[in-house]
């Protein structure tokens, strides 16, 4: 039979933070005091299906969001709509979950690069740049050839350090990854992978990414 599980507390002073977690906009309190019950205090959530075609990325993507948003706004003693390292204090203060939007692919962008601000207004503060396979910006891991980073790619990394979102590098190849990683002023993440140096798959990530993801901050 099923059992509860215990969750072990986190450790005095630290901030559970969940990289690409999942709330959907069904859960209803009881189940977000059991979120909270664990000790996490901040979680990044995709807003729409990263497998859209750029065509409709766009439009589906506004059309989560305001969902979100609504179910965000319906329950303010469970969430704070977070942006900030600021939201994520509160939510800490207030035992509330603080709740980032991340697109797990950049078709949403389509090509054009004045989206990334546009996006960032709409509260988006992480975006992935490929998710499996190739699109504008470069190759995802499940491609091959890795054609790597494309001159468009280049022009919306640095589109986003100016925007400041942050750059996601999960479900890249890992010649897009070293590409990306070399050609970005800012720290990068990987928020969800594991080691190719431990189990080859290609959803995983080769030490040496690892290593100049770390080395940069």
């Amino acid at each position: 039979p099923l059992t509860e599980a215990v969750a072990t507390p986190p450790a005095p002073g630290a901030v559970v933070f969940d990289a690409l977690g999942e709330i959907r906009t069904v859960y209803d309190a009881n189940l977000v005091d059991r979120i909270l019950d664990s000790g996490t205090r901040a979680i990044a959530v995709t807003i729409t299906d990263p497998k859209a075609a750029e065509a409709d990325a766009f439009d589906l993507m506004l059309r989560d969001l305001a969902g979100y948003n609504l179910y965000l706004r319906s329950m303010p003693a469970h969430y704070v709509q977070a942006a900030s390292v600021a939201d994520v204090d509160e939510a800490v203060r207030s035992r509330r979950l603080a709740v980032f939007y991340n697109l797990q692919d950049s078709s949403p962008v389509g090509g054009d690069l004045s989206r990334v601000s546009l996006l960032r207004r709409l509260g988006v503060t992480s975006i992935q740049l490929t998710y499996n396979t190739h699109n504008r910006a470069g190759s995802g891991c499940f491609e091959d050839p890795d054609r790597g980073l494309t001159a468009f790619g280049r022009e919306l990394i640095a589109e986003m350090e100016r925007q400041r979102v942050l750059l996601d590098l999960s479900h890249a190849g890992m010649r897009t990854m070293a590409d990306a990683i070399a050609a970005s002023a800012r720290p990068v993440i990987v928020s969800h992978t594991a080691c190719q140096g431990l189990r080859a798959h290609r959803r995983n990530t080769t030490d040496e990414n690892m290593r100049a993801v770390a080395d940069g901050g």
